[in-house]
């Protein structure tokens, strides 16, 4: 599966039309993308690439093949920070838990806390992060 291919699945999902039918020079906003539309596109980008797409970046990049150079330029100007932010989010999911559980007066040792985290993070992995569907 290419790089263009994960973003027609995505884009396919948010305007529910079939991504085999997504042309790579077409203009996303000539295929019905809005705004709100646009917002769930960089979630779902940030949530399957680990990165967080520039807001600009729609308004640049209207077309898959633009949109994918885009953020290809921002995967190789990250780096090693793809795996930083692997981890912050690991980080910042098991504070949720360990908050989660202060809120019911629930006195969790860390290694609940470390096994409640790995399982939401292996279902959150089977999810397709759409915020609408």
């Amino acid at each position: 599966v290419t790089f263009k291919q994960m973003l027609k699945e995505e884009i396919g999902e948010i305007l529910r039309i079939s991504p085999e039918k997504i042309e790579d020079t077409r203009s996303l906003y000539d295929m019905g993308l809005d705004s709100l539309m646009g917002v769930e596109l960089g979630l779902a980008i940030e949530s399957r690439f680990g990165v967080k797409l520039p807001v600009l970046a729609l308004s640049e990049s209207p077309t898959i093949a633009k949109l994918a150079e885009k953020l290809i330029s921002i995967l190789k100007a990250s780096g090693t920070a793809e795996e930083s932010a692997s981890a912050a989010s690991k980080n910042d999911l098991a504070a949720q838990v360990q908050q989660a559980a202060s809120q019911h007066a629930l006195d969790v040792d860390e290694g609940i806390i470390e096994e409640v985290t790995k399982t939401i993070q292996a279902n959150e992995s089977q999810k397709t992060g759409r915020m609408i569907h």
